[in-house]
């Protein structure tokens, strides 16, 4: 008897119309927070040295981008690179490589890739990941 209840089941007639993925806009969001989603880069130069400032959010879609700028800046400025992750929003493995692919390109030439700061958000994915000990991240609240 429950087998024919399933069979002859019909789809609540409130509920939207299926639609293949393919059907779906592939445009980004269009409210307010959608700001958060691109990332922000700018360069700034302190007594440490040249510093990247990143915010907003660094994942799969960006991580390509972020990679280039990271090379780009290896190979125009010398010495070592501060990096400021107190802006970003949210990070995932895909940035995360891109950082640690950074750091080693780094290390291999002489030279340092530094986090001054993180946001708590970005803090906790090294802390999961053990890679606030390769990074040295300085306390919360303290700049290096």
């Amino acid at each position: 008897m429950r087998e024919r209840a399933a069979a002859t089941a019909r789809p609540c007639a409130c509920a939207p119309p299926l639609r293949s993925p393919a059907a779906r806009p592939l445009t980004p969001p269009t409210s307010p927070l959608s700001k958060d989603f691109l990332p922000v880069m700018s360069l700034s130069h302190n007594a440490d040295g040249p510093q990247l400032n990143l915010a907003g959010r660094l994942d799969a879609q960006n991580a390509a981008e972020l990679r280039g700028v990271l090379a780009r800046h290896a190979a125009d400025t010398p010495g070592d690179l501060s990096l400021d992750l107190s802006g970003v929003s949210f990070m995932d493995s895909s940035a995360l490589a891109a950082l640690v692919g950074a750091l080693k390109d780094r290390r291999r030439e002489g030279r340092a890739l530094r986090l001054s700061a993180a946001s708590l958000s970005v803090r906790e994915l090294l802390s999961l990941t053990m890679l606030d000990r390769v990074f040295a991240l300085p306390p919360d609240g303290a700049a290096r």
